[in-house]
């Protein structure tokens, strides 16, 4: 567990694709539970 696999994670998926992403499957996560 080195900084190496966070850093690749991070350069490997941008904020911006990332941000999007989390969004739509937390909305998609709400709308299964409700």
């Amino acid at each position: 567990m080195c900084d190496v696999p966070a850093n690749y994670r991070f350069e490997s998926k941008h904020p911006q694709q990332i941000g999007p992403l989390e969004s739509s499957f937390l909305e998609n996560d709400l709308s299964d539970l409700s």
